[in-house]
């Protein structure tokens, strides 16, 4: 299947409380493929690219700040860098206390990231 690029899309960022399981997206990244560095976040987005995936859910990764402000600025970056490739990312979150943390760092519960403000910061100093 060929690539279609989609530079004018925009990408949401949303964080859900439930089982994500029952999402309607196009990858789901297991729990056990994350760890607490950034590397584990961009490989599981790079595999999504490469089975052409728009939608992707993580699970959330903990309760420590830390961890969540990684996971979504490692996302956000990502997301920049390859403008247009992800219709939706999804936090799913099994608890309310979770969830009320990846809300609070998300900035709410959803959140676009637009692939032309990306493309925009991406080109070089003219």
């Amino acid at each position: 299947m060929a690539f279609k690029h989609y530079s004018n899309m925009q990408t949401q960022l949303v964080v859900l409380q439930g089982d994500i399981a029952q999402l309607n997206v196009d990858a789901i990244v297991g729990k056990q493929a994350l760890s607490a560095s950034a590397d584990s976040y961009r490989n599981a987005l790079r595999r999504a690219l490469s089975e052409s995936a728009r939608s992707v859910a993580f699970p959330c990764v903990s309760g420590e700040s830390e961890e969540v402000e990684l996971a979504l600025k490692t996302i956000r970056d990502f997301v920049m860098e390859n403008p247009g490739r992800f219709s939706e990312i999804i936090f799913a979150c099994w608890d309310a206390d979770n969830y009320g943390l990846y809300k609070r760092l998300l900035g709410g519960e959803n959140r676009v990231i637009f692939a032309a403000d990306a493309l925009t910061r991406n080109r070089p100093n003219e």
